[in-house]
């Protein structure tokens, strides 16, 4: 498979939005969406910990108070959380007052739950227009869309899908955009470890976005 990097259209349009990182470094940043949930988050968290793999965890609020617990344990086990707005409604439709609730909203249940303010937030269905920019920058937010797309969400997605759908796109500093929550979350789960063990097979590693900022303020440092 070619691993070299790839530049889309979009990042040059949208240099403020994070769709990949831009590296030769054999590393993927795993993202998952819509949980926290009890029954799934849990099974994608002792996958990730068989295999060493940390990822990010981009969280519904509104999802929270259901699963107590869940956001500490990720946060231990050494994953990233990012903000994914609060109901899941269409963002980029709505008042930039409502966008800025939903997203301080999520981010105050988060702080409560694991003691952490965000770095990160995807908005749903990951469309947005340019006013959220300085929307998510106001709340100290990196917008992080994805360059792999896994069709995880897609009902009639199965996991042998999922597992092509990955291994066929990933690059270097690729966000791959999986989900640990939905209809079709057990395909997911199925197709998880195969993915990982391919991909650690081809010599990547698995890095949670939050290490992008811990590297940044050792540049800064050294500079």
């Amino acid at each position: 498979m070619n691993d070299s990097v790839f530049f889309s259209p979009a990042e040059k349009i949208f240099p403020w939005v994070l769709f990949r990182v831009p590296t030769e470094a054999r590393i993927v940043f795993l993202t998952f969406d819509d949980g926290p949930d009890v029954h799934s988050t849990p099974q994608v968290l002792s996958i990730l910990k068989d295999f060493r793999a940390k990822a990010s965890f981009f969280i519904k609020g509104e999802k929270i108070p259901a699963a107590p617990g869940l956001l500490s344990q990720c946060t231990r086990e050494g994953h990233s959380i990012g903000n994914h707005g609060f109901s899941h409604v269409p963002l980029w439709l709505r008042k930039k007052s409502f966008i800025s609730e939903e997203i301080q909203r999520t981010n105050g249940l988060i702080h409560q739950a694991c003691g952490l303010q965000p770095l990160f937030f995807r908005p749903p269905y990951g469309r947005f227009r340019p006013a959220m920019k300085k929307i998510s920058e106001a709340q100290n937010l990196q917008m992080v869309l994805w360059n792999v797309d896994s069709r995880d969400y897609k009902e009639k997605t199965s996991a042998q899908d999922i597992v092509r759908n990955v291994l066929t796109s990933v690059k270097p500093g690729s966000v791959v955009l999986f989900h640990d929550s939905g209809k079709n979350v057990s395909q997911t789960i199925q197709a998880l470890p195969a993915i990982l063990r391919h991909l650690l097979d081809r010599g990547f590693s698995f890095s949670p976005l939050s290490e992008l900022f811990r590297l940044k303020k050792l540049r800064e440092n050294a500079q």
